[in-house]
């Protein structure tokens, strides 16, 4: 229960850092940042936390955003 906190808490973070730098950052790079060793498992948390992987919500984020 603890861990799915913190790994809830690490993909919000994820979310803000993704709306901050857009294009700029690799999915990689931010499961790195956000604590994540393995970007792959950072991918399925995050899809299975919002619904889509981390590509698509910066490509759905730019667009909001251009709009």
């Amino acid at each position: 229960r603890q861990r799915q906190m913190c790994i809830r808490d690490s993909l919000k973070a994820a979310c803000r850092i993704m709306e901050e730098k857009g294009n700029n950052i690799r999915v990689s790079e931010l499961a790195y940042i956000v604590g994540f060793n393995d970007p792959k498992y950072f991918s399925v948390c995050f899809k299975k936390e919002f619904g889509m992987l981390p590509t698509d919500y910066i490509e759905r984020f730019i667009q909001d955003v251009e709009k």
